[in-house]
């Protein structure tokens, strides 16, 4: 569809990056996985606070701490670099075409 340049109305800066199909397909399915698996780590921190208020073993509670921890931590460093990766990528392929 191509419109007009002159029929245009005033856009913000999200709705001209938005035009830009492929790279908003890429960003979105990230942040779709990453808030997917943000939820589970949610659930599990609720689960970890229900065992502590329940008086399971405060050492094993603990244990599943830390677990929980460096896989927010491990989930976080993922979205991340992925996210670094994409956009890198992009913007090389872009320039390349140009």
């Amino acid at each position: 569809m191509t419109t007009n340049p002159g029929n245009r109305r005033s856009r913000s800066g999200f709705w001209r990056w938005a035009e830009d199909r492929p790279r908003v397909k890429v960003v979105i399915e990230d942040v779709e996985l990453t808030i997917a698996t943000l939820c589970g780590l949610l659930v599990v921190w609720i689960f970890l606070s229900v065992i502590r208020y329940l008086g399971y073993p405060a050492n094993r509670v603990d244990l599943f701490d830390t677990l929980h921890y460096w896989a927010t931590l491990a989930v976080m460093v993922n979205f991340l670099a992925g996210f670094v990766w994409n956009a890198f990528t992009l913007t090389f392929l872009q320039q390349k075409r140009t």
